[in-house]
């Protein structure tokens, strides 16, 4: 029933997305839930609308969960003492997101190419051998399958 007739609503509360059918939304008990003093004070309820949550787009009609890349941003820099440590961090941070959360696995893996290929256009120096075989251990745990070459395929 989910995926014949899905409806996507949230609100933030501790970070929870509510995805369910599009019949139940008639349902007293989730009527209930819904109501925006359903929790008291301190808690505040809001409703967000469209499909993006926590800088990720989950779409029930394609049955996606993708990653918002930061193609119009900068990514975190610093200077000083251990920048490409803070810099690396702010770069492997992210890519374990997607790994983790991206939905399907094909997605996935064109999603970590055009981050890991994002990252590399502003920060190439730091692509060395080391950190690329940190986001390869990094892609192991998660079991993607996407091999050394794929990954990197646009940070050369």
């Amino acid at each position: 029933m989910l995926l014949s007739q899905p409806h996507f609503a949230h609100r933030y509360v501790d970070n929870r997305a509510l995805i369910l059918p599009a019949d139940c939304m008639h349902r007293r008990q989730i009527q209930l839930f819904w109501k925006l003093d359903f929790y008291t004070a301190p808690i505040l309820l809001e409703k967000v609308t469209g499909n993006q949550l926590l800088g990720f787009c989950a779409d029930t009609d394609q049955r996606t969960i993708t990653f918002c890349q930061p193609w119009t941003q900068i990514l975190r820099s610093c200077s000083g003492s251990g920048a490409s440590r803070n810099i690396k961090s702010g770069i492997t941070a992210p890519a374990r997101l997607i790994l983790q959360n991206v939905w399907p696995s094909s997605v996935r893996d064109a999603q970590i190419q055009d981050f890991v290929g994002l990252t590399f256009l502003q920060f190439p120096s730091l692509f060395d051998n080391s950190f690329r075989e940190q986001l390869v251990t990094l892609r192991r745990s998660f079991h993607c399958r996407l091999s050394h070459q794929q990954i990197f395929r646009f940070a050369r």
